[in-house]
């Protein structure tokens, strides 16, 4: 029986303040075992605030809990049923029914105060996946920004050119990657010719995704005939071995495109430094170079004088192709926070298998080899050795475009800043350094950045941003173990409220054993991502069910 003194002490204990489980469970000398199914004893149980109710999803789970807490510091089944009913009405808007938390009450009364954690931790799992599961609430399904609007892929000028070559000598056509190489061809063109009035360059780095067998190597294939063609050799390169390699490559053509294919492997590579070395100084030049197209380069400094290098207004342009899984995979904390993601524009393919067709032949049109060779001899005048940039104004126009650009990029800079990520760092420069590339695409001879050019760069920039954004909020990872939880995580959450069932997700991670996939449901129990819980079968006993929850 229920009585006044038993919901008094309930009361005083909600309102005290908590203590870790090792203080109060004064008969239980068990070492902590770690986080089995989702409950870490080893932390103190901390209520919210009076007033404040535990959210939707994670009611049974915490009652739970609480449960198990209370019963380690010494209550009986009554003392925890009481408990129970004070947070059932204060914090759960009295979500559960007195049969339930009788149930609650009953299996924590059955453990042994002196029992082990592990004990405590089977049971709570047990409990747990007795839950209905149907009565959770899941996470919403994640919503990604559409594909690259229409407007968008028909830039006019230049790129337009270089577009639709592409596309007529393509056996699979990809219009998303065939503008991908056409901005990074033109962005090594225009690099040490033209700026714009804050000193803005046109050198980007691009990262062209689509899968196997897609067709993506098409572009890349066509930018290279196209500098072969206008004997251009020396202003392209295929792969990079080391730093070295790099700034060699660079002091025969401090204008360069260097085009990478399995870039997602390579930046899986260089995110492990004791593995690769070599490869990992290439991202160090890379992020200095990205900063450097206005100013002086200066290599590292080495006894012998002959290997040390000083480049003026370096150009380099990086356009990477990869496939979905390898480049999403090399995403980390660290990736997204030391800078050279967010100087990336991801592009990818919305078409994985384009129907074959029989293209046309594979020559470069006369129009745009002249137009090329145009700009490799445009504005050879030096002053120190060094060319002088065309320098490009920005229109009344593009100036208001600019602006609200840059009120919309530090919104999502302020959003992201407790993630601790660095996704919209770069966002803006990459918005001008596209509208520059846009202008001098539409007229080799401008003097100003009209709106029009100001409005397609901010808005690919914007779209590319925002949709890499969400992107990388569920594929960063730390490790490999918690990279299959992110992939468990991922299939549970698109399936939405109807969840997934225990032989689902066995067939989507069949790599992984039993015990691994257990290890991998209680990891996400433990961070409050996923509920277990049991639907009722038409035959036979329940089926289990995971739902991803907010």
């Amino acid at each position: 029986m229920v009585t006044r003194e038993l919901l008094l002490k309930a009361l005083h204990a909600l309102s005290a303040p908590a203590e870790s489980l090792l203080d109060r469970a004064e008969h239980n000398p068990a070492p902590l075992i770690g986080n089995l199914s989702g409950i870490d004893f080893s932390q103190p149980f901390e209520m919210p605030p009076n007033g404040e109710g535990f959210m939707d999803g994670n009611k049974h789970y915490t009652l739970v809990k609480q449960a198990a807490y209370h019963r380690a510091s010494g209550a009986t089944r009554d003392e925890i049923f009481a408990f129970l009913q004070i947070t059932n009405k204060t914090r759960c808007g009295s979500a559960a029914t007195d049969a339930h938390l009788r149930k609650i009450a009953e299996w924590a009364a059955g453990r042994d105060v002196n029992a082990k954690i592990r004990d405590y931790m089977g049971g709570t799992e047990q409990l747990l996946e007795g839950v209905d599961i149907d009565s959770v609430q899941a996470a919403p399904v994640v919503s990604l920004p559409p594909e690259i609007p229409a407007k968008l892929m028909r830039p006019g000028g230049l790129l337009q050119s270089l577009i639709d070559s592409n596309l007529n000598t393509a056996i699979k056509p990809q219009p998303e990657l065939a503008l991908a190489g056409a901005i990074a061809l033109c962005a090594t063109i225009f690099g040490r010719k033209v700026e714009d009035d804050f000193g803005t360059r046109p050198n980007v780095y691009i990262v062209g995704i689509g899968t196997s067998g897609s067709g993506k190597d098409h572009s890349r294939r066509y930018n290279k005939r196209t500098f072969v063609e206008c004997g251009a050799d020396e202003m392209f390169e295929d792969d990079l071995a080391s730093d070295a390699g790099l700034h060699v490559a660079l002091g025969r053509s401090p204008s360069l495109l260097i085009q990478m294919d399995e870039f997602g492997r390579f930046m899986l590579t260089t995110g492990n430094p004791a593995k690769a070395p070599w490869l990992y100084k290439i991202l160090t030049v890379l992020l200095k170079l990205y900063s450097s197209s206005g100013d002086v380069y200066a290599g590292p400094s080495y006894a012998d004088a002959n290997r040390n290098i000083r480049i003026r207004y370096p150009n380099c342009v990086l356009y990477g192709t990869t496939v979905p899984q390898s480049f999403f995979n090399s995403l980390t904390t660290e990736s997204l926070s030391d800078g050279f993601f967010n100087r990336l524009l991801i592009i990818e393919s919305r078409n994985s298998d384009p129907d074959l067709k029989t293209p046309a032949p594979f020559e470069i049109p006369y129009s745009i080899t002249e137009t090329v060779r145009w700009w490799l001899a445009h504005n050879t005048t030096l002053i120190n050795d060094a060319p002088v940039a065309r320098r490009i104004a920005s229109s009344p126009g593009a100036v208001d475009v600019y602006r609200e650009m840059s009120k919309t990029v530090r919104g999502y800079q302020r959003a992201e800043e407790k993630r601790g990520t660095q996704v919209w760092g770069r966002c803006y420069e990459n918005a001008r350094k596209l509208s520059l590339i846009h202008q001098c695409s539409l007229d080799h001879q401008a003097t100003v950045i009209e709106q029009a050019s100001a409005e397609w760069g901010c808005e690919l920039a914007l779209h590319l941003t925002q949709r890499i954004d969400v992107l990388a909020t569920h594929y960063v990872s730390d490790g490999e173990f918690d990279q299959l939880a992110r992939k468990l995580l991922r299939f549970v959450r698109d399936a939405g409220d109807k969840g997934r069932t225990r032989t689902e997700v066995c067939r989507h991670m069949r790599a992984q054993n039993n015990r691994q996939l257990d290890d991998l449901v209680q990891k996400l129990q433990a961070t409050e991502e996923l509920m277990c819980g049991t639907r009722e079968a038409k035959s036979g006993p329940a089926t289990t069910v995971y739902k991803a929850i907010s």
